[in-house]
This record gives C-alpha cells, structure tokens and sequence, in this order.
C-alpha cells in the first residue's frame, strides 16, 4: 500500500511540474539576453569577451560561461518566438524525469525504496527543471553524471560518457566543477574499477580547460562561489538566489523546501554514520551545506541525493519484513506509469497554448510595458527594469539600443551596480529623487522605459529634462534634448 501511495504523490507531484513547465508563460529573465549574445556570435563567429549591450560599460571584460547555449537559444527564438523557451522548459524537465526516475529504479533492489526516492525527489525538488534558464537547463549534467559515475560496474564507454558530459557542462554553466566532485565520490564509494574512476575524474578536470576562456572561467567560477570581493560579493548580497536559505526565506524558500532539506538532511546523516554508505552521505552533506549557503543549489541537492542515496534506502527498506522486489515488470510498469500521463499532459497542453494563444501571449504579464519600446528611439541610451532588461536587448540591440544594466551581473562594477540599484528603490523622498535625477545625467541616460508602479515615474514626471513620451503600455520618458553620447566610465570597484 505504501509503494502505491508513494508512487501516487510522484505521479501528482511531475503533472503539477509539468503543467507549470509547458503552460506558464516565459518569466525568466536570463533566456533573452543568453539569445541575444548567441545571435552576436552566429554573426560575427566569436564569442564574447567583453560587456556589449550596456551602454555605461561596454568595453568591460565578460566571460560568457553559458556560451554554448547561445546560438541554440538565438536560432530557437528567432524561428519560434519565445514559445520556444516553454519547450526547452518542458522537455528539460521531461528528460530531468527520466533520469531520475530510470536511475531509481534500475539501481534500487526493493519497490518501496525506489518509490520513496522517487516521492522526495518530485515532491520537492522539481522545481529548477521547470524553465529554460542555463543554471537549471545544467542540472541535467548532475543527473546524468550520477547515473553514469555510481554504478556497480565502470568500463571504458562509462568513461568517455563521463568526460564528454563534463566537457559539456563546463561551456554550458559554471556550476561544472561539482561533476568533478561526483566523480571523485564515486570512485571513493566504489572500489571495483577505481583506477578507472579516477581516470575519469582526472580526464573530466582536464577537458574543463577546453573552453572559450581557457583558465580565466575557472577563477571566474572560484569568484563566484566564494563572492568575498568586488562586483562577486555584490551579486552575493544583491541576488536573492546567491544568500542563503534562511535570508531567502520567504521568496525562494519556503516550508515545503524546508520540509524536502530536512528528509535529505536525515537520510544522509544516517548514511554517513555507516561505513558502507559513508563517503554517498558525506557528499549528499557536502551538497546540503552548500545548499544551506546559497539557496540556488538546494534542487541540485535533493535530487542527486536521492540518486546517490539508493543503496542505503535499499538497506533500511530490508529491515522491514519481507520487501518487495523489483523486478522488470515493475520497473517497465512504473516508468509508464510515471511518464506516460506526464509526457502526454505535456503534449496536450503545448497544442492547446499553441493554437489558443498570441506570440506575445507566451511572455509573462510583468513584461507587458515593454510594448513602448518600439517608441525608444534608435540608439538610445536606455534604463529599464532589472528583470525586464534582457528581453529589451534582445529585441533593442539590433537598434543601436544600449541598456543601463541587466541581469548578468558579473560583468558590471560595483559602483555601476549600486548606481543601478539606487534608481530601483522604493524611496520617494526629496533626496532620493535628486540622487536619481543626478545617477541618470551623469551616465547620460536618455531614454527610461518603466511600469506605472516604477519609483522613477514620480521623479521624472516633475522633472523639467525629461518628457513624457508614452503611457500604455509602458510610461517612456525621453530627454527633452538629448545628452551627446560619451561613453561613461565607472571607477574601478
């Protein structure tokens, strides 16, 4: 009775997902500018290298760690509009589903362990599998990694599907060097075919040197996860995903997360106390704190920990009275089970979003004021929004229309990103109004295109420099004569 009830909340849990996958319309900001930089490349057959679609620092060192997705995610815009980010949603999470569940069941040897796991992991942790984002589109690596890495056997081809996943993951997101941290636990859990695992390991290191910015995207990478300086601990206090759980409470964090860490938490501590299971719970920990550190890596916890943790499931579910096995038959029915209403509900409501909706239908209500920007003039030298600001690049750049700033974060200075901040709080006071007036002259920002809830509506609709150009959808304010275009340059951080 359990293992139905358990394989019940599965199946609930990956329809909820997957409705929230193929119907929600496209929220994420970073998709956009991803595209944009994409388009550059496929143009020019460079990648990038320096911050191109700002107009305060346009020359300022970037290095693209998601490169590889960019010309994907440009030719998929520019042939389906933004319909296409809803199926790389849907089928990141269709693939996400089958790993987790393929592994689970072909590594597990009792039906309830298995549907337990199976419970968790879509219960709570599904989440990051439903958008096209590249930090969750790369929690696919992970998965893989474990399903390939922790076997009971290691041959060659193993090897090589290791390696060439890392080489992958490296040019597609920064979040690489845990899969080198997976392969090292696996060979430190697995004692057959060790020199073989630890090959892998040492191959997959070297391979992450093969990218577009050689050793400058590791340093990038160590910056980032350790956010103790610079535009880094900015992005650290700034970004909501880069603090921790307990200061995300409330936005990224909420109880059924909290319930889903404390289960992993148990399950590995109970695993780490066992000297079979010792080095899967201590790396399902490891994972968990860094979790604990940066509530973006909470979902990339939970569901590697529930790969990993299967032979200990195995072990506690055997203590009960006779459990029962999995045989192939259960695993075939189950895998249908699972993924069949899944995979069909995702289908289902794709052709029904496609046949009742707009193109413009498929983008998130927030970015509605962006209807204006067909009126920012060419060229302009614009402020907008932070989460609204790649998808004006992608659609603005092509014009010579140059943002303030946008939500890539690390390629701005410190001074440029608290400057930016400033023009976005809620402040309303004589004071605030000045500085904002004076943040906007001195970067020589000449177009502003906001949403009536936008603290700067008030402060530029008094302002004799600046006019109202627009309304609806979008309040567009534009100088009343333009400011010559020098470039601006930020002081150092």
């Amino acid at each position: 009775m359990l293992v139905q009830v358990t394989l019940l909340i599965a199946l609930v849990s990956a329809l909820h997902a997957m409705l929230g996958a193929a119907w929600l319309p496209v929220s994420d900001p970073d998709v956009w500018w991803v595209a944009a930089a994409g388009r550059e490349m496929l143009a020019t057959q460079r990648v990038p290298t320096q911050n191109m679609f700002s107009f305060v620092e346009p020359t300022r060192p970037w290095i693209m760690h998601e490169w590889l997705l960019g010309p994907v995610y440009a030719w998929g815009l520019s042939k389906l509009g933004p319909a296409f980010f809803v199926l790389v949603a849907t089928a990141t999470l269709a693939v996400g589903l089958w790993l987790i569940a393929y592994t689970l069941l072909s590594r597990a040897a009792h039906q309830l362990a298995a549907s337990l796991l199976l419970g968790v992991s879509t219960l709570f942790f599904l989440r990051r599998l439903q958008t096209a984002r590249p930090s969750c589109v790369s929690l696919l690596f992970p998965l893989l990694l474990s399903m390939l890495s922790f076997g009971t056997t290691f041959g060659p081809a193993r090897l090589v599907g290791c390696i060439l996943c890392e080489w992958v993951w490296a040019n597609v997101h920064g979040s690489f060097p845990i899969g080198i941290v997976l392969l090292v636990a696996a060979a430190l859990d697995q004692p057959r075919d060790r020199p073989l695992r630890l090959l892998a390991a040492l191959g997959a290191a070297t391979v992450t040197l093969v990218n577009p910015y050689g050793v400058a995207l590791h340093g990038f990478v160590w910056n980032y996860f350790w956010g103790r300086a610079g535009i880094y601990r900015e992005i650290h206090n700034a970004i909501p995903e880069f603090s921790s759980m307990w200061q995300a409470w409330g936005s990224l964090i909420t109880w059924p997360e909290v319930l889903g860490f404390g289960c992993i938490a148990l399950m590995a501590s109970a695993a780490a106390c066992q000297a079979r299971y010792r080095w899967r719970g201590l790396i399902c920990l490891a994972l968990l704190v860094a979790a604990a550190r940066q509530a973006r890596h909470l979902e990339l916890a939970g569901l590697v920990s529930c790969l990993l943790l299967v032979p200990w499931a195995d072990a506690w579910v055997a203590t009960w009275s006779a459990p029962a096995a999995i045989d192939a038959r259960f695993r075939r029915r189950t895998m249908l089970w699972l993924l069949g209403p899944t995979y069909a509900l995702s289908l289902g409501v794709l052709l029904l979003a496609g046949v009742q909706r707009r193109p413009d239908a498929w983008l998130s209500p927030e970015y509605a004021f962006l209807g204006s920007l067909s009126g920012v003039a060419d060229s302009a030298r614009l402020y907008v929004p932070f989460r609204s600001a790649g998808l004006a690049i992608w659609y603005g750049y092509p014009r010579g229309i140059r943002v303030f700033y946008d939500p890539r974060n690390d390629c701005y200075s410190v001074s440029t990103l608290r400057a930016f901040a400033a023009l976005g709080k809620h402040d309303d006071s004589g004071e605030a109004r000045q500085k904002a007036r004076q943040i906007l002259d001195e970067t020589h920002t000449d177009s502003v295109l906001i949403p009536a809830t936008h603290r700067l509506k008030a402060t530029l609709a008094t302002a004799p420099e600046w006019q109202l150009r627009a309304q609806l959808p979008g309040y567009l304010f534009q100088r009343r004569l333009r400011s010559s275009l020098l470039s601006y340059a930020s002081p150092a951080p």
